[in-house]
């Protein structure tokens, strides 16, 4: 019986011998989500990235501050590799150097030969050319847009068809934490 469904659904297995790796821009993501009132339990989202994407690694690229060190360890706990360049913090308070969109698509080309299939969680039109050049290797999965889907990158909708496309607003339901 067993033998049968598994014939039955060859996607199913597919997917689970995919071995995809998620990348996301921290900033893009906490700024799209903080817009919209609610904050992200890092744990149910790396598990709802294992379950329904296969993804086996989900590495977070931002710029470090110091007195984030918490952040990085809960990121961490919750099974995310945490990539980190450095920033400094300019004479008015605010930080420069965190912007970390040329670190992440350089990550996701030099170790594309170890995944099956890239995501990307960001809503960021400077991602443009490395998802389409993903798309053309047949290298991405998904899109997990930071904002809704109507206020979406265009380019971004350019680059990937509308089923590769989603919003963390969708997931709000699974991977929220709980209010205060």
């Amino acid at each position: 019986m067993t033998q049968q469904l598994k014939a039955a659904n060859p996607n199913q297995q597919q997917a689970s011998q995919e071995q995809n790796w998620v990348f996301i821009d921290l900033q893009n993501l906490y700024k799209g989500v903080q817009e919209r009132g609610w904050k992200i339990n890092w744990y149910s989202f790396r598990t709802h990235l294992t379950h329904k994407y296969s993804a086996v690694k989900a590495v977070i690229f931002t710029g470090f501050v110091s007195g984030n060190e918490w952040l990085y360890r809960k990121l961490t706990l919750a099974g995310f590799q945490v990539e980190t360049r450095p920033t400094r913090v300019l004479p008015d308070g605010t930080i420069d150097g965190g912007n970390c969109d040329a670190d992440l698509a350089s990550f996701v080309m030099d170790y594309k030969a170890d995944y099956t299939k890239a995501i990307i969680v960001a809503d960021d039109a400077d991602y443009y050319r490395t998802i389409q050049s993903l798309q053309r290797q047949n290298k991405l999965r998904l899109i997990i847009s930071s904002h809704l889907l109507a206020n979406t990158s265009s380019l971004i909708k350019q680059a990937v068809s509308r089923d590769m496309l989603v919003s963390i607003h969708g997931l709000r339901n699974q991977i929220s934490q709980p209010a205060n």
